[in-house]
């Protein structure tokens, strides 16, 4: 049951960012300006330390969840393992602290092969309660087959 819920919930997630993306290039299009922009491709993405980039979706209303897509070093990804709900709330990915991050699922992917993307992205639901659900796919490999 729960499997088909986070599937969704995964789905809307990176349907909404991919919409933000393509709101943001359009926008920018109509603007004069010498030469390829490469910043569109950074809009979506904050960095809030070195080897620590988020991007977050905001709830839509009171009651819905808002989201967040962490993409993270090797090493920040090992920092974060050791106890999520303390890496989440000491880099304030949220306006509110975490009461409770459970992971949901198993890792989304292996490690990546030889030369492909090493990073991990952490996808979290984070509720008005403070309650958060995340789970984790490896950059690089794409989804499992």
């Amino acid at each position: 049951m729960k499997g088909p819920i986070i599937t969704a919930i995964v789905a809307c997630v990176l349907s909404l960012v991919v919409s933000e993306v393509a709101l943001a290039q359009q926008s920018t299009k109509g603007s004069a300006h010498a030469g390829p922009d490469t910043s569109d491709k950074l809009k979506p993405w904050v960095r809030i330390d070195d080897g620590v980039r988020v991007t977050r979706v905001p709830r839509p209303n009171e009651k819905d969840p808002e989201f967040a897509i962490l993409q993270l070093s090797e090493a920040k990804y090992d920092q974060f393992q050791k106890d999520p709900r303390e890496f989440v709330n000491k880099y304030r990915i949220f306006k509110k602290q975490v009461n409770s991050l459970l992971k949901f699922g198993e890792e989304a992917s292996p490690k990546p092969p030889q030369g492909a993307d090493p990073d991990q992205y952490v996808i979290i639901a984070h509720w008005p309660t403070s309650n958060a659900l995340y789970t984790t796919a490896t950059g690089g490999t794409g989804p499992p087959n």
